[in-house]
Formats: structure tokens, C-alpha cells, sequence
């Protein structure tokens, strides 16, 4: 991407379960205001939020709220989600619920620190115990489910401020197909579907499916600029 003469920026934030949806959310977006209102070109630059899984859930919420500050070029969700399609985040995951059982001490639930990266091990082993016990929600959101739907979700999003670019695989083992169906037929994006069983199948950026995906990434962005 970058020999294709783009800068990328990329945004850490703070991890789940120590901070929740809301901070998170705020964090993000304060960083994309900040990190490019601060540079003397940025009315003349292009942007576009892009992220993958979880990233592209954050870039779709932040792209949607009125705190971001900023015209947008497009957006680029990696088999993210919006929370569109009911029970698959709240129930235990038959994928998941094939590897060994993650108990609830060994994952990172109890820690008070907020930090931006962690041990990916440790942090998996948390995820794994989320989507077993299908308490994924409970641990990023704390309050009454009516205002998770309507703040952290896109279900009242009618409209998205920028063209969408959403690629997925219809062997997600994480994010299930039918939420990226969901957020297709809601905003009609540009679309790229792989049929790999497998949630971040662009992880080998050596698969002809990556190489694609790439190439009609850059064509977008080229389109939309």
C-alpha cells in the first residue's frame, strides 16, 4: 500500500475488558481528529478510516459519530461488523467451544491497568473466553442494552458519511457471514468476498485472495479520492 504512495497512520487505542466501548470509541475518534487536524495540509488530503475486525467496527462507529470532525473519503471495514444480526456476540461460539476451555482465571478479566497493547497470547485466551461463555458484550459495554443498540451498534445508522469498501469471508469463523450480508444490504459498499474458512484471511499477504484484495483496496481508494 505504501509503495502505492499512501501514508498509513495507525491508531492504537486502549484494550478491552480493562476499558469499555465507550472510552475506547472516545479515544479513537479524538485520535484521528487530533493526529490530522494538527498537520498544515490537512484540507487537502484525503482520508479514509480503515481497519480490521474490531478496528473496522471502531472505524465504522467513529465514521458515523458527529464528534469526528473530519470529511471523510471513504471507509474500509475488514471483516468488521455493526452488531446488525442478533446472538452471535452473546451466545457461546460452536467454533470456539471446539478448543480447550479458557477459564475465567486465565484471562486478563480481573486486571484494573488500561493498557494499549498487551501479550497477544494473553489477550487471545480473554477473546476465547468471551465468545465460549458468550459474554463478548459484557466485557466492552456496562449498562442497559437499549443504549448499547443505539450508540455501539450500527442499527440506528442509517447512512454512512462516505462510500464503504467491506470484504469478508463467507468461512468467518468469528464474525459470521450473514453480519456482513447485513451491512451490505444497509449501505451497498464496494465488496470483495474470499471463500476461506477462516476470520482474518489476509493474514498471508502472499495468498492470491490478499494480493486481490489489495489491489481492488488501492482501486477504491483511487476512486474515491
Amino acid at each position: 500500500m505504501t509503495d502505492e504512495g499512501y501514508a498509513i497512520l495507525a491508531i492504537d487505542y486502549p484494550l478491552a475488558p480493562q476499558a469499555k466501548i465507550d472510552d475506547i470509541l472516545e479515544d479513537i475518534i479524538d485520535s484521528i481528529n487530533n493526529c490530522f487536524e494538527l498537520t498544515e495540509l490537512r484540507s487537502n488530503l484525503p482520508l479514509f478510516v480503515w481497519g480490521r475486525s474490531a478496528g473496522a467496527y471502531l472505524a465504522l462507529l467513529a465514521s458515523a459519530s458527529d464528534k469526528l470532525h473530519l470529511k471523510l473519503n471513504g471507509i474500509i471495514s475488514y471483516y468488521g461488523y455493526g452488531f446488525l444480526c442478533d446472538s452471535w456476540y452473546d451466545t457461546p461460539s460452536p467454533y470456539y467451544m471446539n478448543l480447550p476451555i479458557v477459564e475465567e482465571a486465565s484471562t486478563k478479566i480481573h486486571d484494573k491497568e488500561i493498557v494499549y497493547r498487551g501479550d497477544i497470547a494473553n489477550y487471545f485466551s480473554t477473546y476465547i473466553y468471551a465468545r465460549q461463555t458468550g459474554k463478548w458484550k459484557d466485557l466492552i459495554y456496562e449498562g442497559r442494552d437499549k443504549y448499547f443498540f443505539l450508540l455501539y451498534t450500527l442499527r440506528a445508522v442509517d447512512s454512512l458519511p462516505a462510500p464503504l469498501f467491506a470484504a469478508h469471508s463467507t468461512g468467518d469463523t468469528d464474525v459470521p457471514y450473514s453480519e456482513f450480508i447485513s451491512l451490505c444490504n444497509k449501505y451497498h459498499p464496494d465488496k470483495f468476498v474470499a471463500s476461506i474458512p477462516e476470520h482474518d484471511f489476509d493474514r498471508n499477504t502472499n495468498e492470491p485472495e490478499t494480493v486481490e484484495l489489495l489491489n481492488k483496496t488501492i482501486t477504491f481508494i483511487s476512486n474515491n479520492i
